[in-house]
């Protein structure tokens, strides 16, 4: 009746969050096409999603300090849900560190795509359905034909 029970609504402008709902919509379309795809959730995917989320940090200024840590969250929570979001970012940092083949491509992938729509190159993201899709191979030659 007065509020007091209710959860503590973070700020319009709060940054960590305007950035995280930014991600997580540029995200949710490729996610959308990946539904029928057992590959959430594998190496690739998991160094994408990471990588996306990082390279947009990077570009907004966000460190990889709580702020940082804290987009990271909630868009992992958006994507795999809030009880696993430490389990994958800690998935993350740990196929990034081991240096995971198919993580790393993934986060490559992401980090360019984030840099092409940011700077206006690139209109949408596509790695991670293309990669849903099987059609990756095709989508890295379109982007370099050599």
């Amino acid at each position: 009746m007065f509020g007091f029970s209710k959860k503590k609504q973070p700020p319009i402008n709060d940054l960590t969050h305007q950035v995280a709902n930014s991600v997580s919509s540029l995200l949710s379309v490729q996610l959308m096409m990946c539904q029928s795809s057992n590959k959430i959730g594998d190496n690739w995917t998991i160094g994408y999603i990471g990588g996306f989320i990082d390279q947009v940090n990077i570009r907004k200024g966000i460190k990889h300090d709580e702020r940082g840590i804290g987009v990271m969250l909630l868009v992992l929570g958006s994507v795999f849900g809030d009880k696993n979001r430490v389990a994958y970012l800690n998935q993350y940092e740990a196929l990034i560190l081991s240096e995971d083949a198919k993580a790393l491509e993934g986060d490559k992938i992401a980090r360019n795509e984030v840099v092409a729509l940011l700077n206006g190159s690139a209109q949408r993201a596509i790695g991670l359905s293309s990669y849903c899709l099987d059609i990756l191979d095709n989508y890295i030659e379109m982007l370099d034909p050599n």
